[in-house]
């Protein structure tokens, strides 16, 4: 069985009513059956896809997930990103999880929007909660700060969708164990 660990960024929205776009997925897998903390977040997919309803990149979306403009070229429309995404998942039984209920809720959203199976969120799970729960007995706390606690060495700047893929993986590795998420993912 494989993890996913995901992450998305969408268009940076300032105004009430603007709906947020995807316009980056990140991700990184883990086989259960045989993960290496060493090797966890080695397989990884990155995507940059272009904000349909708003049509383009505005310059705080850009500054905010570090895309640069000449890197503009690189992004392709939503419903091709999640082609790619579903391709490089693959067919074996995967199990999702996010920092947050966010990601997941965004990408349902999306998944609707341009019609698209959203089946394969149905085995997810919300990491953010009992990781934070074990660090500082909350509900909730920032990615940055569980990296710090848990005296993860992170990778890259976050906000990248990939960068923040890659450091929840890390945590995900970190405290697989120990949140009983076997129980959770067999169950």
């Amino acid at each position: 069985m494989l993890a996913v660990i995901f992450d998305v960024e969408t268009t940076y929205v300032t105004v009430k009513g603007d709906i947020p776009e995807i316009v980056e997925i990140g991700a990184c897998k883990v086989n259960l059956n045989s993960y290496d903390s060493e090797e966890a977040g080695t397989d990884c997919f990155q995507c940059y896809t272009f904000p349909e309803i708003k049509g383009r990149f505005g310059k705080k979306t850009l500054k905010f997930i570090g895309l640069k403009e000449e890197d503009l070229g690189k992004a392709v429309p939503f419903r091709e990103g999640y082609d790619r995404f579903m391709e490089w998942i693959g067919s074996e039984l995967v199990f999702f999880c996010s920092w947050g209920i966010d990601d997941r809720k965004i990408l349902l959203e999306h998944c609707k929007r341009f019609d698209l199976s959203q089946s394969w969120l149905n085995h997810y799970h919300d990491i953010q909660r009992p990781i934070s729960q074990l660090l500082v007995k909350r509900n909730q706390m920032k990615l940055k700060d569980a990296i710090e606690l848990a005296s993860i060495e992170k990778e890259g700047r976050l906000h990248s969708a990939l960068v923040d893929a890659v450091n929840t993986t890390k945590l995900f590795v970190r405290y697989y164990d120990q949140l009983n998420l076997r129980a959770v993912m067999r169950g």
